[in-house]
């Protein structure tokens, strides 16, 4: 008898770029973040600009990392409209979120985070 096992498959579909506006700040634990003009999307498997409404909703954990609610739309290249919402948690060094705080930008090596996205479109591709 085989015992039980679990694979995960895992496919790239896309860079997401999204610049974000400065936050507005709830309390000490949340922040919202706009996302602003010129964000986009692209991969092998789809393409396109982040349109709005967009944005980031973070929480502040206790062990310093981040609880993620995201919300996106965006325009494919073929014109359709993709709903795309993630939860998960995102950790940034000690550096990463100084210049985070600054303004400046982060690029993935900066960034660690492990989400769970769902897209939804009536687009056929």
């Amino acid at each position: 008898m085989s015992a039980p096992s679990t694979s995960i498959r895992t496919e790239f579909l896309m860079t997401l770029h999204a610049p974000l506006d400065p936050p507005q700040v709830v309390n000490s634990e949340l922040e919202i973040y706009n996302v602003a003009p010129g964000g986009w999307v692209k991969g092998p498997k789809i393409q396109g600009k982040i349109i709005a409404p967009a944005g980031d909703w973070f929480r502040t954990m206790p062990d310093g990392s981040f609880k993620l609610d995201v919300r996106m739309s965006i325009r494919a290249d073929d014109e359709s409209i993709i709903f795309v919402t993630y939860g998960g948690r995102m950790a940034l060094s000690e550096d990463a979120a100084r210049r985070a705080a600054s303004g400046k930008a982060l690029g993935s090596a900066d960034v660690h985070c492990m989400i769970s996205p769902t897209f939804e479109t009536a687009s056929k591709k």
